[in-house]
């Protein structure tokens, strides 16, 4: 990462070097390492990327903060970080915009489950469905399901939640639902 860096800085690549960061830190939040992750997505966010880039750029940085801060119980920045890329991708067309967008919906529903905000919650599964369908790409769907299934467990509907969440594993590893 750290050569990476030094190309796109060299080249004054502010997308690529926003990319970096953004890597760096997925990279460090699969190892558990979730505060430094969000200190990588910080610099991604810091970088003078313009025009369409940008809102991916932002997208990205702020959807995997705010999963950082799930796993971290940072609920206040986690609950900023979702909710700046729902204001930023209100009515997104595009499927990877509409990806981001069904992540910030999930990890937000995740963070006020955190909260015992259910209703809240349930409200942002809705919308993480609605973009799902929209992106048409299974992580998407996922992803939404995923949230889904833990709204339904927290709301009293556990033999519900647990089904649903054990269909989408089983669909995810390729096997009947």
């Amino acid at each position: 990462y750290a050569e990476a860096l030094d190309l796109a800085k060299t080249l004054a690549e502010a997308p690529g070097e926003a990319a970096v960061w953004n890597n760096l830190g997925l990279a460090l939040q699969y190892a558990g390492q979730y505060a430094d992750a969000v200190r990588c997505y910080d610099q991604a966010l810091r970088q003078p990327v313009e025009g369409a880039a940008r809102l991916i750029v932002l997208a990205a940085a702020l959807a995997n903060t705010a999963q950082a801060c799930l796993r971290v119980h940072d609920l206040r920045q986690g609950i900023s970080a979702a909710k700046r890329v729902i204001a930023l991708l209100a009515e997104p067309q595009d499927p990877t915009l509409c990806t981001y967008r069904v992540s910030a919906e999930s990890y937000l529903a995740e963070l006020l489950l955190e909260i015992d905000d259910v209703d809240g919650a349930r409200e942002h599964v809705g919308l993480a469905k609605r973009f799902a369908e929209l992106a048409r790409q299974p992580r998407a769907h996922f992803r939404a399901s995923l949230a889904e299934g833990q709204v339904e467990v927290r709301a009293g509907l556990a033999d519900i939640g647990l089904t649903r969440l054990k269909n989408e594993l089983s669909r995810s590893r390729g096997g009947p639902k």
